[in-house]
């Protein structure tokens, strides 16, 4: 889709990806945030994960794609953005096609969602293995 505002994170300068802007906010104060530099803009850490959809999961056991008081940057033809309640559902369904980061920084065009499930196994079978040496130093076990 092709806008006439600059579709870019303006902390870390992430593009092509889903942003999320400040609600209610005259547009010169608007910052388009990415998904990970919107929950820090927000003091969500540890736990909260967006999905692929942009939703998080709330305190409250809801899912909603708003993140504090930042919702889905989904610009119009005019220069600015749509209303929260107001987006037309091809737009909706434009933003939710974004991908939530920029795969373009991982070698051989791996994303991070397909390198995550090796480092997580790998990541396994060291503590697996610190297990068992530490099980047979306490219990004095040769290995």
């Amino acid at each position: 889709m092709q806008t006439a505002i600059e579709y870019k994170c303006t902390v870390c300068g992430a593009t092509g990806v889903k942003l999320w802007r400040q609600y209610q906010t005259f547009l010169e104060h608007i910052n388009l945030l990415c998904g990970p530099c919107a929950l820090n803009d927000q003091k969500l850490f540890g736990d909260t994960i967006i999905d692929t959809e942009g939703k998080i999961l709330t305190n409250y056991g809801i899912r909603t794609d708003s993140i504090g008081w930042l919702v889905p940057a989904i610009p119009d033809d005019t220069g600015t953005f749509w209303g929260y309640l107001s987006v037309p559902s091809h737009l909706v369904d434009w933003w939710r096609r974004l991908p939530l980061r920029d795969t373009s920084i991982y070698d051989h065009e791996e994303s991070f969602d397909k390198i995550m499930p090796f480092v997580v196994g790998f990541t396994a079978a060291c503590l697996a293995v610190v297990y068992v040496v530490l099980f047979c130093i306490i219990n004095k076990v040769g290995i």
